[in-house]
């Protein structure tokens, strides 16, 4: 089920980032990346693109 666990990794995501807001540092900035980056991926695998703003 790629399309729940990439919604699951986008909200890890978010409470890394959240956490890093709160004084958690770049652990937290890193950690948060590397879940976004994770529901980046499984989106992409579930047949979703990501549209991407072009300037």
């Amino acid at each position: 089920m790629p399309m729940q666990w990439a919604f699951e990794q986008n909200n890890l995501g978010d409470v890394h980032w959240n956490r890093r807001s709160y004084g958690g540092g770049n652990a937290e900035y890193q950690k948060a990346i590397e879940f976004f980056e994770n529901a980046k991926r499984g989106f992409t695998e579930a047949g979703y693109a990501l549209q991407m703003a072009k300037k």
